[in-house]
């Protein structure tokens, strides 16, 4: 049975007495260790065996950003992250935007239920992460001003979480650039902060 190939090794052959590296090609990103057999052999001799085992990090969840931002019009708003977790819960957190968690979310390509404890089908996180989605229907903001709900992801067994906010901009946006006037930087390149205040997304070209 060949190696499998996320194992590196720094030679791969040799002739009397060596020292031989063992390393990973690539980060161990599934929640359970991972392992392959090296196989070493000589003429006329007895094949000898050794497991490599890479370990795990345990099990992960994150999103991608930590916010998500609606028009006042409102919008549907997808979620996206990373885990390895058996399978996702998730909750509505502080805030006082009126949303709902939908009845389903994707993870690994695959539709789960929202409610109950339905594992992920044949278990991917055991061995890689995967990317998971949830899409959240945000209504229109009519009141006036910001409005704000978080989303709570978790793993089934309460072990690990990560949260998101989506943020509802009132109808009025703005967008300051503080201080006014040229942004002047010294020769020698020393940092200046320029204070951004706004209650939408924004770009710098």
């Amino acid at each position: 049975m060949a190696k499998a190939e996320w194992v590196e090794l720094s030679q791969s052959s040799g002739s009397g007495d060596a020292a031989v590296t063992v390393s990973s090609k690539t980060r161990h990103t599934g929640r359970k260790n991972r392992e392959t057999t090296l196989r070493w052999t000589a003429i006329d001799l007895e094949p000898i065996e050794r497991k490599v085992i890479q370990q795990s990090d345990g099990t992960m969840v994150s999103f991608k950003g930590n916010q998500y931002s609606a028009p006042h019009q409102g919008m549907r708003v997808v979620l996206s992250g990373h885990s390895n977790a058996e399978a996702l819960k998730f909750s509505l957190g502080a805030g006082n935007l009126e949303i709902a968690i939908p009845q389903l979310y994707t993870a690994a390509g695959v539709e789960i239920p929202t409610k109950g404890a339905y594992t992920i089908p044949g278990d991917p996180g055991a061995t890689e992460s995967y990317w998971f989605s949830i899409v959240i229907d945000v209504p229109e903001n009519t009141v006036g001003e910001k409005l704000t709900r978080q989303i709570i992801a978790r793993d089934l067994y309460d072990t690990v979480f990560a949260s998101v906010m989506i943020v509802s901009t009132p109808l009025d946006i703005y967008l300051e650039i503080i201080p006014e006037g040229d942004i002047t930087i010294d020769a020698d390149g020393t940092p200046v902060t320029v204070e951004v205040r706004s209650n939408t997304n924004w770009v710098i070209e």
